[in-house]
């Protein structure tokens, strides 16, 4: 008998341990918010999205402390000492008409919510030039869907790490500043139009910049940024930032957007995330695809 209970206490050891192997093995493989992050894939978060920063720009340049103050996260509030009072002066200030050009949009999904994490700049073109606020923007922008509000937590690149993996369920109050915008449907006409002049705009504040987006294929045809500027330049009168024609197909599961503009121009913008894109391009060229 006594045997037999030291066999049960030894299966109950054995039990216990393999059940605490199991639980440490899951808590070292489960992963952060920050690492489960993934690329926004669809337009219409994206532009909703954009359009929840471009509003906070504006609230801040128009001196709307209640709008500013509504729409920032509860927790940033508190990180940060914020009252009605004294939030202008706490968050940054980018001037009228300054909008924010998007490089990078990230979500992961909280809940039934979701939690999005932006990566761009802030800058305000005029026609003479263009006036930069900042070329590192950072924020944070959480959805709570049960009470239809969102909230913004603006970020530096040390602590966003710790301000998404600290978020372990989203609940905001809704009040008069911070309703979500139902987006409207964005059509692949749309989206071509969108990518044509998102290029142009690049071309205008800066030809060089953009070698980096090129197709491997045009980076054999200018191997070099100067050939490139110089095709470019020689060419740009013949352009138009009126898309003409447009198609999408999937190819390698990538959004290959093809679009010919009004003069008869050729484009080809193939999507690695929304608004990132490698394009290939052929000025001149009045051969349809």
């Amino acid at each position: 008998m006594s045997k037999h209970k030291d066999d049960i206490r030894t299966l109950i050891v054995v039990v216990a341990v393999c059940v605490v192997f199991l639980v440490l093995i899951l808590f070292v493989n489960r992963k952060s918010n920050f690492q489960k992050l993934a690329s926004v894939e669809e337009y219409n978060n994206f532009f909703t999205n954009v359009g929840y920063i471009n509003n906070y720009i504006n609230l801040i340049a128009t001196h709307d402390n209640v709008g500013v103050y509504n729409i920032l996260d509860e927790k940033y509030i508190q990180d940060n000492g914020i009252t009605y009072d004294n939030v202008l002066e706490k968050v940054d200030t980018y001037g009228i008409d300054a909008t924010v050009s998007v490089k990078s949009m990230d979500f992961v999904q909280i809940g039934s919510n979701f939690m999005y994490y932006v990566v761009g700049e802030i800058y305000k073109n005029t026609y003479q030039d263009e006036e930069k606020f900042d070329d590192d923007f950072r924020i944070v922008i959480n959805i709570d869907f049960s009470s239809g509000s969102y909230s913004l937590y603006p970020a530096q690149d040390n602590s966003v790490k710790k301000i998404i993996n600290s978020k372990k369920k989203i609940e905001i109050a809704r009040n008069s500043n911070n309703a979500l915008i139902a987006s409207d449907f964005i059509d692949k006409e749309q989206v071509c139009s969108i990518y044509l002049s998102d290029f142009f705009n690049k071309l205008s504040r800066d030809v060089d910049s953009t070698y980096d987006l090129l197709s491997d294929s045009m980076k054999e045809k200018y191997s070099t940024v100067d050939s490139y500027r110089d095709y470019v330049t020689d060419n740009i009168d013949k352009t138009s930032t009126i898309a003409d024609k447009c198609k999408v197909d999937e190819i390698d599961d990538k959004r290959v957007y093809s679009v010919i503009d009004v003069k008869g121009n050729n484009y080809k913008f193939t999507e690695d995330a929304v608004l990132n894109y490698k394009v290939d391009f052929s000025f001149g060229n009045n051969v349809e695809e």
